[in-house]
């Protein structure tokens, strides 16, 4: 758990392994980060994807992705950074 924030190679080694039918225990353990970072990344990702819809953890499991995980979390940096030096 040395760095603070997934990168890129972490969201597709989470959207792998979610493919091929691992807990999110297994995940959290092999990336080293706490299973409620895997959680909220998931959650967070398919909440964007469906439009703040909710659906089921089996369907937000099935419908994650990597990219779109990333995209997200280069836009709040984005945005952090143009409200600081306002």
């Amino acid at each position: 758990m040395g760095q603070k924030h997934l990168q890129l190679a972490q969201r597709v080694q989470i959207e792998t392994l979610l493919k091929e039918g691992h807990n999110l225990s297994f995940i959290a353990k092999t990336i080293g980060y706490s299973r409620a970072t895997i959680t909220k990344e998931i959650q967070r990702t398919t909440l964007h994807a469906t439009m703040e819809r909710k659906v089921s953890t089996r369907i937000s499991r099935r419908m994650y992705k990597a990219l779109e995980g990333q995209a997200l979390a280069d836009q709040k940096q984005r945005f952090k950074k143009k409200h600081q030096q306002s």
